[in-house]
């Protein structure tokens, strides 16, 4: 499916590229989702209290510093954010481009936003850098997200652990895909 709109369960959901007066709108989100799919992984203390301050600091900075080598994609239902998409275009050397976030509203779930918004940053990826491939990392405990990186066919690392930003150790795991085949799976 290559449309510039989906239409599910009578959902007319658009997707355009963040601007730059969207770091306070992908903060909300990103805040929004690590509080609902993080709780039991992070403290509730760094949840309830540090990271909407923290989202919207790191959000503010990348937007203020971006450049050609990152693309943030917003899915948009009725004038409003539901979810986006970052990426950054040869972040790794053998695994290639990083989508740093994949995050869609949980009322919108369910809906092949989280689809459309991967594949079409499979399809920047491929469009800047035809030989790079594209990966994320997913907490090794957020079952919800590696069941639907597998079933988009991602190849699956071993556990890697990472400082995570309330302070303790992360396990995660690198799903990566080749970007012409990612694209084929999502239907860009």
């Amino acid at each position: 499916m290559n449309l510039s709109s989906l239409e599910n369960k009578a959902y007319k959901i658009y997707y355009e590229p963040a601007g730059d007066g969207d770091a306070s709108i992908i903060a909300e989100l990103h805040t929004r989702s690590w509080q609902r799919h993080y709780r039991g992984i992070y403290s509730d203390f760094y949840l309830d209290e540090q990271v909407e301050k923290e989202r919207h600091k790191i959000w503010r900075k990348r937007f203020a510093e971006r450049g050609n080598d990152s693309y943030i994609i917003k899915a948009v239902h009725e004038g409003t954010a539901i979810g986006f998409a970052c990426t950054f275009l040869d972040y790794d050397q053998e695994f290639g481009a990083l989508v740093d976030n994949l995050h869609v509203l949980e009322k919108y779930q369910g809906l092949g936003i989280g689809r459309q918004l991967l594949g079409r940053s499979a399809k920047w990826v491929q469009k800047m850098d035809s030989e790079t491939g594209i990966y994320l990392y997913v907490l090794d405990q957020n079952l919800l997200a590696k069941s639907f990186y597998q079933r988009l066919g991602a190849s699956m690392s071993e556990i890697l652990f990472f400082d995570s930003p309330d302070g303790k150790k992360d396990e995660v795991i690198r799903c990566s895909w080749n970007t012409l085949e990612l694209m084929e799976i999502c239907g860009i």
